[in-house]
């Protein structure tokens, strides 16, 4: 699972810092399976009664043994199968499409969307979904995996970041209501987690264990204090 790749760990490794932040967060000599679904998720079968997750690479849990996800964690402390519909690279577009999607299908005991970077957006094509994830580089503008002359002019207006977030979450809140399904969500882009910028996958770009227990805690809180 890009980049937590073969060749990315070999490089990892044979580079002397980065090897020492390897070591630094225990990944040495460690195993990772990334198992899939019938429909091709990173989760439990779809059946019984389950917590649903969308988000992005963070809640599919690139670099991360499944059973150490902060999705697996919240499902199984309320005792519900984990069906995670986290996407690596997708955006707040693609979690709004697939809660549109399956929320009606498999009605779960509660659904818990952690938002993704505003600025992520998705367009449809014949071919599949097309995502654009910017990078923010300090002292130069926004670059895009796909430089097109409507991304560029998109970006150029930041509020089209911020209605796009909100219209994402106001639709997947009012799927939800719909069906009487609770729903739990906080951003990627908050920065309150104190592990946010010291502890790491094994691929050393995302979030690490420590990480993903404190974010399963955060959203465990939010249901307790609602009982």
């Amino acid at each position: 699972m890009s980049p937590d790749s073969e060749d990315n760990w070999i490089k990892n490794n044979n580079d002397p810092l980065k090897r020492k932040i390897l070591e630094d967060n225990n990944w040495t000599d460690t195993s990772i399976e990334y198992h899939f679904n019938s429909h091709g998720f990173r989760s439990h079968d779809f059946d019984g009664n389950g917590a649903m997750f969308l988000g992005c690479s963070f809640t599919f849990g690139v670099g991360m043994d499944w059973e150490r996800t902060w999705a697996y964690k919240v499902a199984e402390e309320l005792g519900l199968r984990c069906w995670n519909l986290g996407i690596g690279g997708g955006s707040n577009d693609t979690a709004f499409r697939l809660a549109w999607s399956w929320i009606p299908v498999l009605k779960p005991s509660y659904v818990f969307y952690l938002r993704t970077h505003p600025a992520r957006f998705e367009l449809l094509t014949d071919d599949g979904p097309l995502q654009f994830l910017p990078n923010n580089i300090p002292g130069k503008t926004w670059e895009f995996r796909h430089h097109t002359a409507f991304a560029e002019t998109w970006m150029s207006c930041s509020h089209n970041t911020e209605v796009n977030e909100q219209k994402n979450l106001l639709a997947i809140q009012q799927i939800c209501s719909n069906h009487n399904i609770p729903l739990y969500t906080a951003s990627i882009m908050n920065r309150y987690w104190p592990a946010y910028e010291v502890d790491l996958a094994r691929d050393l770009v995302h979030l690490g264990p420590n990480w993903n227990d404190i974010t399963a805690k955060h959203f465990l809180r939010m249901v307790k204090n609602d009982r």
